[in-house]
């Protein structure tokens, strides 16, 4: 029996792009009765991403049910924007393991997992985290300030970003490169940073303590190449504790990544 999902074509294709971003290939998605999830964990296991998106009609032999894919497969057919409200229908054959739906107008048929290798994918653990802080972010302007950081960090292994609140004040940096004669003088190359005045910081929550944790800035780039659709980015922290950031492609997008031991 061919079952079906109906959803808006934007966030099905800003979930595939964020994915596409990030590398991700053999996903499980997590078909509920009205959306989709897909949680994912990069090969290192340094970076957790939630996906989910919302809105979708899903017919009743779909409900409840875990579908393993090789997104590889569909990210070429939905590289096009879409019009708006557009709808697109992904049809599942679960005893062939098959996926059909219409790009460009041409009907496409393409395998899926079948059950026994769908449940080789693990679910990944999602940790229970409490963050002391948090703000919202403008996804132009952190934009920005990574091209601005890239460029003036030229350690592309080692370069970093460093994020954090002072005195219910939030800011965010990259401290430049020390190369050898820097690191024997005891300094730092030039510091990128961004601070809430003219940034685009807003609803900041600000714990009893300042707080100041790094990340490693290959990463950073990743997350922000992945939700530069989305309009703004919500960050919630600790000292030394996992990063989350949250950003809306059309679907809404979390990431949960370590942090980087400082030198």
């Amino acid at each position: 029996m061919i079952e079906k999902i109906t959803m808006n074509r934007e966030k099905w294709k800003g979930f595939l792009d964020a994915m596409k971003v990030m590398g991700a290939d053999d996903v499980k998605l997590d078909i509920g009765s009205n959306q989709i999830g897909c949680d994912w964990v990069d090969p290192a296991h340094v970076l957790m991403m939630l996906s989910n998106i919302d809105g979708c009609k899903i017919s009743k032999g779909l409900m409840n049910k875990s579908i393993g894919i090789k997104l590889e497969k569909l990210y070429r057919y939905f590289n096009v924007k879409g019009k708006k409200d557009e709808l697109v229908e992904l049809l599942i054959d679960l005893e062939e393991s098959k996926i059909s739906f219409t790009a460009y107008g041409v009907r496409v048929r393409r395998s899926i997992m079948p059950e026994s290798q769908t449940q080789v994918i693990a679910t990944p653990r999602i940790p229970e985290l409490k963050f002391d802080c948090g703000f919202t972010l403008s996804t132009k302007d952190f934009g920005e300030f990574i091209k601005a950081a890239d460029i003036m960090n030229p350690d592309k292994v080692h370069g970093a970003i460093e994020i954090g609140i002072e005195k219910c004040t939030p800011w965010i940096e990259s401290p430049g490169r020390r190369d050898k004669d820097a690191r024997e003088a005891g300094e730092f190359i030039t510091t990128v940073g961004m601070w809430q005045d003219g940034n685009g910081f807003s609803n900041v929550k600000a714990g009893k303590d300042d707080v100041s944790t790094m990340y490693a800035m290959d990463y950073i780039k990743a997350i922000s190449k992945a939700l530069k659709k989305s309009e703004e980015l919500q960050i919630r922290l600790s000292t030394n504790y996992p990063i989350e950031i949250t950003g809306d492609v059309g679907a809404e997008i979390k990431f949960l990544f370590a942090p980087r031991i400082k030198d």
